[in-house]
């Protein structure tokens, strides 16, 4: 039994590891995420932005 457990806790360290691997790249996708949205969102606001110029001149 406690040859058992022996094994087993190594196994058990890195399924823990994995675990910590995973959430700190699910940590960084998120944020890296998070930037290209913000960065989207300003390209469509200066795109629209631009739009709303060109017709106010157009109209003037």
């Amino acid at each position: 039994m406690a040859k058992q457990q022996a094994e087993d806790e190594p196994a058990g360290m890195d399924l823990v590891h994995l675990l910590r691997e995973v959430t700190v790249r699910l940590d960084r996708t998120i944020a890296l995420l998070a930037t290209f949205e913000a960065e989207e969102q300003a390209a469509i606001r200066r795109f629209l932005s631009g739009v709303g110029e060109a017709v106010t001149e157009e109209g003037a």
